[in-house]
């Protein structure tokens, strides 16, 4: 008995050996197995390197590199796939005659596969044809030319131009007032003699359709006659699907609405109308908001605003923000009316009260203007006003003015980004006559232009350089006559960085700036992101003021350079900024200045 369980002992045991072997032999199979067939693709025979590279992109046997298969066959099988996909994709571009093998050395390891390609001469779009299905001739005239929609003789037969071209045609006629135009037909016949292509493409225009009614949903606070003033076009005007869409960004333009769906309904009316349903979903209409700031040189500041979107139902925007620092305690409100006389117009109300303590003057005053802004075109504005002035200013002596004066304002942005442009331009040009009332008669004229520009020059990592020039003139007084308040000042966070506030300049005996007539300012700025929020910069600025109306370019400008570090949010970016003034004046400018606030420079 006991001999008997030693050999069942001894058996299973032998049997526990052969059985990991066989496990272990497996698993070192298994794990070869991928290794054994390895491939590697060459694509030969395509002079055309951007051909070759669509090639490159199409092929599985490329895309799948990295997966190789479980074994021969089934690459075989991969090879024969990629065949079709890649004739296909021939003749999706012109080559209907291509010669393509692909041929699997197996004798190498990895496997080599060589994809041979002669992809032949392309054929070329030898005429076109663009008709409708039965309006007549004189409606066929109308339709947009075969160069129009982008399909030009002797050009090669790519099918994706052929489908932009459908496409296009389509459009024009929605444009034009057919909703429901289709492409009826769509005849390629080719001729592989000649290597050349005719096309036919038969459109079905369907009914001419006419503006219906505009129904609103979703609409709880906002005036529905405030709503239909921003639709582009009136019931009974001819249907325009690109109007459409002019209603959904004049809609957007508001602030009123976090959803906006403007559709037509799927058939027209017994009378030709198409109804038109604008989905709403209207934002909350107040907003708050406040920032902190901190510059070496003017210390701590403080901002805080309150807006409605709304007011009286018809997207009317009041504002209110005060601003508080050692050199200004200032309140500003401005009440914006659209639709002023015209849906291209709106009624600018504002009203400002200030204190400001500076080294150049103290200063109290209280002023209003009203303007009416015309949008020119796409954000482009004119505006012209008329405004009042009451101040005090104590620079040498304590002086009182009561200034009116007519307002008028150019404003031009191209950028795409509010609060932190990569590409276009932002223009602002300001010129205003002002006139002292009472006490000493006081006649002059003030005129500013600023323009900012942005290009991003590498998209990985980000790297934008963003320049700007800024302009001011003052003429009618000599520079003494005009109000301390009033004249141009450089120097600080927002103009040359790395000088204190209001230091570039004209300056009196005790080293106090005293202001200019005219204004040089200059920034340039290279901006680099280094991740989704992170961010950092170098920067040089220079500038300064003239005691005359025009700069004097032969005396010398006051330049600062400096880098600074970004933290980007959805409203702009926490700015750091360390700069140092290159041209020192020794007993006036600190060796360096730091600037902490909200939002780029320029």
């Amino acid at each position: 008995m006991v001999v008997g369980l030693e050999q069942i002992g001894e058996r299973r045991g032998l049997l526990m050996v052969v059985l990991l072997a066989a496990l272990l032999w497996a698993g070192s199979v298994a794990a070869e197995q991928p290794e054994s067939f390895a491939y590697t693709v060459e694509f030969e025979g395509i002079a055309d390197q951007e051909l070759k590279s669509t090639l490159e992109a199409v092929s599985d046997l490329k895309a799948r590199g990295d997966r190789p298969p479980a074994s021969p066959r089934m690459l075989e099988r991969r090879a024969r796939q990629d065949q079709v996909k890649l004739e296909q994709a021939l003749r999706a571009l012109g080559y209907y005659d291509p010669t393509l093998t692909i041929k699997i050395d197996d004798q190498e390891r990895p496997l080599r596969v060589l994809v041979t390609i002669d992809p032949g001469a392309p054929y070329l779009i030898r005429s076109v044809v663009i008709r409708s299905v039965a309006s007549g001739r004189a409606f066929d005239r109308q339709l947009p030319t075969a160069y129009q929609l982008g399909l030009k003789l002797h050009a090669p037969l790519v099918s994706r131009t052929v489908l932009d071209a459908e496409n296009r045609l389509l459009e024009n006629l929605r444009h034009r007032g057919y909703p429901f135009a289709v492409v009826a037909e769509r005849e390629v016949i080719v001729d592989h003699r000649r290597q050349r292509a005719e096309i036919t493409l038969v459109v079905d225009p369907d009914r001419l359709a006419r503006f219906g009614e505009a129904t609103f949903t979703g609409v709880e606070s906002v005036a529905l006659d405030f709503l239909k003033a921003q639709l582009p076009w009136q019931p009974g005007d001819r249907y325009d699907g690109d109007l459409l869409n002019e209603a959904r960004k004049r809609l957007a333009k508001t602030d009123l609405f976090s959803l906006i769906q403007v559709a037509h309904a799927d058939q027209l009316t017994a009378d030709g109308r198409l109804p038109i349903t604008v989905l709403l979903r209207e934002r909350k209409p107040r907003t708050v908001r406040g920032g902190l700031r901190y510059g070496s040189d003017a210390g701590i500041g403080a901002r805080l605003g309150w807006e409605h979107r709304n007011l009286w139902r018809r997207g009317e925007r009041l504002r209110v923000e005060g601003n508080a620092s050692s050199l200004i305690r200032q309140i500003d409100s401005e009440l914006r009316k659209p639709n002023f006389y015209s849906e291209r117009q709106a009624l600018i109300v504002d009203f400002q009260v200030a204190d400001e303590t500076t080294d150049a003057y103290d200063s109290s005053h209280i002023e209003s203007q009203a303007m009416v802004e015309r949008n020119l075109i796409d954000r482009m504005f004119l505006s012209l006003g008329l405004g009042l002035r009451y101040s005090t200013i104590t620079q040498v002596e304590r002086d009182e003015f009561t200034l009116v004066y007519v307002p008028a304002r150019f404003t031009w942005d191209t950028t795409e980004n509010r609060f932190d442009p990569s590409a276009g331009g932002r223009l602002e040009v300001k010129t205003a006559p002002y006139l002292n009332c009472v006490g000493d008669r006081l006649l002059f004229f003030k005129n500013y232009l600023d323009y900012s520009h942005y290009l991003a020059v590498l998209e990985q990592p980000q790297v934008i350089l963003a320049a700007r020039a800024v302009l001011g003139g003052i003429a009618g007084n000599n520079w003494d006559k005009v109000p301390a308040d009033l004249r141009f000042y450089a120097g600080g966070g927002g103009s040359i960085r790395g000088y204190s506030y209001q230091s570039v300049g004209p300056l009196d005996a005790d080293g106090d700036p005293l202001g200019g007539n005219s204004l040089v300012l200059v920034n340039a700025e290279a901006r680099l992101r280094l991740t989704e929020t992170i961010g950092m910069a170098v920067f040089l600025d220079g500038g300064s003021a003239f005691a005359d109306s025009y700069p004097a370019f032969d005396q010398a400008l006051r330049w600062g350079a400096g880098t600074g570090l970004r933290y980007h949010t959805p409203v702009g970016p926490l700015r750091l900024d360390f700069a140092i003034p290159l041209n020192r004046r020794d007993g006036i400018d600190d060796s360096f200045q730091i600037y902490i606030s909200l939002g780029q420079a320029f």
